[in-house]
This record gives structure tokens, sequence and C-alpha cells, in this order.
């Protein structure tokens, strides 16, 4: 009895230690996976602040550009007229320029973004299937755990039937105890369906 209760022990501390380690690896899964859609995040919001900041910088160079331009060309009318047309269409094509950047930055940003939910999902399925295994495996020991109850209650109505046919002399005992059981089982069965009693 004692090996039987040592035996069900370590079994159960096997589970449990297997339980601990697979929920350590789901919180460090979730941890990588959290920290890989910050940085993801991080770089994308760096790289767009570069971004604004050189264009920023290539307006003002450009402004001052066409200011000391504008105050050597104040006595050629004509002139100045033509270079304000051609500063004009050259920011309208940068102005272009600009906005098909920032469209790709926002769609590229759309893309991060939805990555990053599809990693929250799958965090969210791993805890899931975490939480499946845990009710499985805690339905597996309630059934083992009544198994070897019943086991145990078996053992010792055999005993008990041995010591009664060895004072009795009635060796029919056994046979009765076993056409009992029999009858206990049949009983139970009948109760069951037809996917109950399947192996």
């Amino acid at each position: 009895h004692q090996l039987h209760e040592a035996k069900k022990e370590a079994f159960a501390e096997r589970q449990r230690q297997a339980a601990i380690r697979a929920n350590e690896h789901a919180i460090e899964e979730k941890q990588r996976l959290k920290k890989q859609a910050d940085d993801r995040d991080k770089r994308n919001k760096s790289r767009l602040n570069r971004l604004m900041e050189a264009y920023k910088n290539r307006a003002e160079h450009r402004k001052a550009i066409v200011d000391r331009r504008k105050e050597k060309d104040k006595v050629f009318g004509t002139i100045k007229a033509e270079r304000d047309h051609q500063i004009s269409l050259m920011k309208f094509t940068t102005d272009l320029k600009l906005r098909d950047k920032l469209d790709n930055v926002e769609r590229v940003a759309r893309m991060n973004e939805f990555k990053r939910l599809q990693t929250l999902q799958h965090i969210s399925q791993q805890e899931l299937r975490y939480e499946e295994i845990q009710a499985q495996r805690e339905e597996m020991l309630r059934k083992h755990a009544e198994e070897a109850k019943n086991s145990l209650i078996r053992k010792h109505e055999i005993a008990d039937a041995m010591d009664r046919m060895r004072m009795t002399n009635d060796f029919t005992l056994l046979d009765k105890l076993f056409a009992s059981k029999k009858k206990k089982g049949d009983k139970k069965d009948l109760g069951k369906t037809a996917d109950d009693l399947e192996p």
C-alpha cells in the first residue's frame, strides 16, 4: 500500500512540475512576443520622427535659399517671376513626394499594427490552450484517484472474502463476490450511452 501511495505521489509531483514548466514557458513566450511588438513600435515611431525632422530641415534650408535669392533678384522682376514659378513647381513636386512618403509610413504602421494584433491573438490562443491542458490534467488526476480508490476497495473485499473462506471453508464466497461485482458493472453500463461503452 505504501509503495502504491509513493508511486501515486511521484506521479502527481511529475504532473505538477510539468504544469509549472508549461506555465513558465507560456509566460516567457508571452513576454518575448510583447517585447518584440513594443520594440517594433518604438523603431517605427523613431523612423517617422527622423523622417519628419529631415523634411523639416530640408524645407527650412530651401526657404533660406529662396529668401536669399529674393534679395538678390529684386531688380530683376521677370527673372524673379520665373524663379518663383519654378520654386512653386518644386514645392508642389516636393509636397507630392512627401505625401507619398508619409502614406508609405502610414501603410507600414498599419501593417505593424496588424502584426501586433496577430501576436496578441496568438498569445491569447496559447493561454486558452494552457487552460485546456490544465483542465484535462485535473480530470485525468481525478479519474486516476477514483480508479486507485476502487482498486483498493476491491483488494480489501477480496482479502476479506479470503479470510472468511479460510474460516468457514465456504469457497463460493469469492465467486459470489465476483458475481456481485459483475452485476454492479452491468448496471453501470446500462446507464451509459453507446459512446461511453466504447474503449
